[in-house]
């Protein structure tokens, strides 16, 4: 279910946050810049980025748009005692990233609210400064006012074009509209996707020497009435994610199935592998934790799944499939992207 200005409810408490992001995602750059939308969580903040990503991506195919979220460019702005020149040459690197953008969304700015964060802070203010001064347009999110973001309202201040806009909670009217309208699209997306079911079985892991409980999305060729659905070659199964008994009851009753022990009855697995690599991206300008997971079937070729995350990510992953992160960083990407910071 996506975020898009058409699917927004407007109502007294957003209307002028409303306008503003639609002007923006219409004129980036020409009007309410750099604009800050803040208000408590769950009233809407987030809709309203991704409306305009969406919105300015499909009006402005020459654009460069980017939504990023604060908590992700603290980390790329904080360097560490250890890392000298390197860590200073790395936050240059991230803040030029940031300011090529031409339409940079930045959700939960609160998260360079705390006292520890002044080396974020001031690393975030200089892309927005590099940004106005080469007519690109910032959007930022929080959940409190800019005034308790250390100088960012201040900064603001300093932009003529600037707007901070304010989104009060809901009113019960607009509260149940908003359920009314998230329920007509859940049976939208719903009949779109069909035919799909759901399936969580538990299963013995011969890497894990355990058994595992697995989540499966149920992907048909074409309508199979139910009668006919166990059948292999109608349907293809795909594997979505792994947890325990407890995570296994939750998902199960949320997608409306039941944890099963048969898998081996009508898909007979050999077993999974599992790779965790950190590599170099180019043209991310900084390092990539890939999971790759491997299905090894009786009767077909292996086909291998790919997840990222951050480093804190990949060490529980590592941890959790008992593999260890590989540094596949090639020569090439070595000369690319300047010190290394591994």
């Amino acid at each position: 279910m996506g975020h898009h200005f058409t699917n927004f409810v407007v109502a007294q408490s957003n209307r002028f946050a409303h306008a503003a992001a639609r002007a923006v995602a219409e004129s980036p750059a020409k009007a309410y810049n750099p604009l800050i939308i803040w208000g408590a969580q769950g009233v809407g903040k987030t809709h309203l980025l991704r409306a305009i990503y969406h919105f300015t991506s499909a009006l402005h195919t020459d654009l460069k748009v980017k939504w990023v979220t604060g908590d992700t460019m603290v980390e790329a702005f904080t360097s560490h005692p250890d890392e000298g020149e390197r860590g200073a040459w790395f936050t240059e690197q991230k803040k030029d990233i940031y300011a090529q953008s031409d339409v940079l969304l930045i959700d939960d700015v609160q998260e360079f609210a705390p006292e520890d964060k002044q080396e974020a802070r001031s690393a975030l203010l200089d892309v927005i400064e590099r940004m106005f001064d080469s007519n690109r347009q910032v959007v930022m999110a929080a959940d409190r006012s800019p005034d308790e973001i250390g100088d960012l309202a201040h900064l603001m201040r300093n932009y003529e074009w600037g707007l901070i806009v304010d989104i009060a909670a809901p009113d019960t009217e607009t509260r149940l509209e908003i359920e009314n309208l998230q329920a007509v699209l859940r049976a939208q997306q719903k009949r779109q996707l069909d035919p799909i079911d759901y399936r969580i079985t538990r299963e013995w892991s011969i890497e894990h020497a355990a058994y595992m409980y697995v989540f499966y999305k149920i992907l048909y060729r074409g309508y199979i009435p139910p009668s006919r659905r166990e059948s292999k070659e109608e349907l293809l199964l795909s594997p979505v994610a792994v947890g325990d008994r407890e995570w296994a009851l939750r998902n199960a009753t949320h997608f409306g199935t039941e944890v099963r022990d048969d898998i081996y009855v009508h898909y007979p697995e050999l077993r999974r592998t599992y790779r965790i690599t950190c590599e170099w991206s180019v043209p991310k300008a900084e390092y990539v934790y890939t999971l790759h997971k491997t299905t090894h079937w009786e009767d077909q070729e292996p086909t291998t799944a790919r997840f990222e995350g951050n480093k804190a990510w990949a060490e529980r992953n590592a941890a959790h499939f008992s593999v260890e992160i590989e540094e596949a960083v090639s020569a090439a990407a070595v000369a690319d992207r300047g010190p290394s910071r591994l």
